[in-house]
């Protein structure tokens, strides 16, 4: 997390669901926003002198990003690449994920985000995005089997349906590191998340209600 990029007021959220109740800590974010040259270093010299620094340590990776958010991935990478990106995912997230103990107290961000949602009168529905069979395998099978029915009784209190995504493509040629898709798969994902999402009968009736009042959906 860029800390700089946080507001005061906001260190307090950012703690509550931190490993470390002190983390973000006070000193660190006045050392970031008093000292912002050194902070946004890489983000200058990719702008300046991008040879100065390694590809990977160049912060241009979303200069793609077109007005709709959408970051396209290369369509076809070599073999190697996606060598590198499984060993990637790998390093970053098997520790964790075969340590995780999901519990409802752990789920306490998303009960609070349906609890704002119904406040503000949002229809809200949680999905568990695509994942290939390298990443899904990542997991503890006991940690991942408590997952679903958290997430199903963590949404239960504001009628908060899950979608359960996860194996909607069987194999790794949708992805391109097994958790970010192709733009192909992609646009399949989003036209079948779009039928899931108006079989339901909360988007049902709300399609029904703005049809008899003429409002635009």
């Amino acid at each position: 997390m860029h800390i700089d990029n946080l507001r005061r007021e906001e260190l307090g959220l950012v703690r509550r669901y931190a490993s470390n109740p002190w983390s973000p800590s006070l000193s660190t974010w006045c050392l970031a926003r008093s000292n912002p040259l050194y902070q946004n270093r890489f983000k200058l010299l990719t702008c300046s002198i991008p040879m100065l620094l390694i590809p990977d340590s160049r912060q241009n990776k979303y200069d793609s990003i077109d007005d709709s958010g959408w970051f396209g991935v290369p369509e076809e990478p070599s073999a190697a690449t996606k060598e590198r990106a499984l060993n990637a995912v790998r390093d970053q997230y098997e520790s964790s994920l075969k340590t995780m103990k999901p519990s409802l107290a752990s789920l306490q961000p998303i009960h609070e985000a349906l609890q704002l949602c119904r406040q503000r009168n949002i229809t809200a529905v949680l999905v568990l995005m695509p994942e290939g069979p390298y990443f899904r395998s990542l997991y503890h099978p006991v940690a991942w089997a408590r997952v679903r029915p958290l997430l199903e009784e963590a949404g239960r209190p504001w009628k908060v349906p899950v979608i359960d995504a996860r194996d909607w493509f069987p194999d790794e040629s949708a992805f391109i590191d097994s958790h970010h898709q192709y733009p192909e798969a992609a646009a399949k994902y989003s036209q079948r998340l779009a039928r899931e999402l108006l079989s339901l009968p909360a988007i049902a009736r709300y399609r029904k209600a703005s049809s008899t009042t003429g409002e635009s959906e």
